[in-house]
């Protein structure tokens, strides 16, 4: 018996039909359901169901997947909606560790985070073991598939079959983070007064640049209303996992991307930052130049037009133990405390660029070309810390500045 029948429509994922067109891939359920198939159903309003059936579902559940070649791009090959067979919940963790080299590590949940009903591929939550990533920030996955949950998958060949067992099964409600717990990360949403995307940037043991199957998780999107991301090659990404020995660097950048349909006043707010009390985290916005140092309650507003912006944002991690003096004896930063006049001095040293910010992360001073002794006017600043940052092509220098 289809307990849909009081669903408005009922679709199932066909990925071989979406291989030229992601979205043809949703085709409408004419027939039964099948065990481990994933649905998204849609109903009008509220709607009680019932499972009507000899025995509840126990043992062993196997489901083939597909990865149809086509004229979407790779990473829109190989997406399949399955779903939990048993009338309990699935440890996530352990139905990706029994499936290990045959999907991604990575399930993603949908759901209408903005309360809209309209379905829009950028609602995907995604969990693995490096962190999850939820529209809104309020209905992140816990890594849990509950009962009949459906959830998609990307698998790594075509023909790949997965299995569910017993084994997976828990009664248990509480996150599966505990595991997790030491990995630095920290997560980021960019939202307006509507929507809102995701991103988790963590560092891990294993993790590289390149686009790793078993830490990294994809941005499922569809829509530009609003999608936030970081890339590994051609890869978007919604959970970035990258190595620890990153961290060990005096400077680590990872960049940020996003496409909007929508102009106007956005925001980029921290949801999650773990781990990472040795290192300075700043938020880089190279269109006004303001470089925003965060912490669990940062959240740094700014004007956007419509378009995908590939060159605005990046993150920034520092070591605290960083010491500028140890590679900056030949640039000389004086008097400091400062009164009056800040002189920079680099001898016979050429420095591209100075920028200087106030601890609010805001622009309050630029020069470019710069050679020799150069003198800041600082007597009008109110006093309190500044930031001082010194580029000459890809090497970069700080300094903290006292105003008395």
């Amino acid at each position: 018996q289809n307990v849909f029948n009081a669903a408005y429509a009922v679709y199932y994922y066909d990925e071989p039909s979406g291989a030229n067109d992601w979205m043809a891939g949703w085709l409408p359920l004419n027939g039964s359901l099948e065990s481990a198939r994933g649905y998204a159903a849609y109903f009008i309003n509220n709607t009680m169901l019932t499972f009507q059936g000899s025995s509840l579902h126990s043992g062993d559940y196997m489901i083939r997947l597909n990865k149809t070649n086509g004229t979407e791009p790779p990473e829109r090959h190989g997406w399949n909606l399955i779903g939990n067979p048993y009338p309990s919940a699935v440890d996530a963790n352990a139905f990706l560790n029994e499936n290990i080299g045959l999907i991604e590590y990575a399930v993603y949940y949908w759901s209408d985070a903005n309360g809209d009903g309209v379905y829009e591929t950028a609602d995907y939550a995604v969990w693995n073991g490096t962190g999850h990533t939820g529209q809104g920030g309020t209905l992140a996955p816990d890594g849990i598939i509950a009962s009949h949950q459906g959830v998609m998958v990307v698998t790594i060949d075509d023909g790949n079959r997965i299995l569910f067992t017993n084994a997976m099964r828990t009664v248990q409600n509480e996150p599966f983070f505990r595991p997790q717990k030491t990995i630095p990360r920290i997560k980021l949403m960019m939202h307006d007064d509507r929507f809102a995307s995701e991103v988790l940037v963590a560092f891990r043991e294993g993790a590289t640049r390149d686009f790793d199957m078993m830490y990294d998780g994809r941005k499922l999107s569809k829509t530009n209303r609003l999608v936030f991301y970081t890339k590994a090659g051609n890869n978007k990404l919604s959970i970035d996992a990258l190595s620890p020995e990153e961290l060990d660097q005096k400077e680590t950048v990872v960049p940020l991307y996003y496409s909007t349909t929508l102009p106007g006043q956005k925001a980029i707010q921290v949801t999650m930052l773990e781990n990472l009390d040795e290192h300075d985290v700043y938020l880089h916005d190279k269109y006004t130049g303001n470089m925003l140092k965060l912490d669990e309650t940062s959240e740094y507003t700014f004007q956007s037009s419509e378009g995908t912006f590939t060159d605005r944002f990046e993150l920034i991690f520092r070591p605290l133990h960083y010491k500028d003096s140890t590679d900056s004896a030949d640039i000389n930063v004086y008097p400091n405390p400062v009164a009056d006049f800040l002189h920079i001095n680099s001898g016979q040293k050429e420095f591209s660029d100075v920028y200087i910010y106030n601890t609010d992360g805001k622009l309050i001073y630029s020069q470019n070309n710069l050679s020799g002794v150069h003198r800041v006017s600082a007597g009008n600043w109110p006093a309190g810390v500044y930031m001082l940052k010194i580029v000459k092509g890809e090497e970069t220098r700080i300094f903290k500045i006292i105003k008395k």
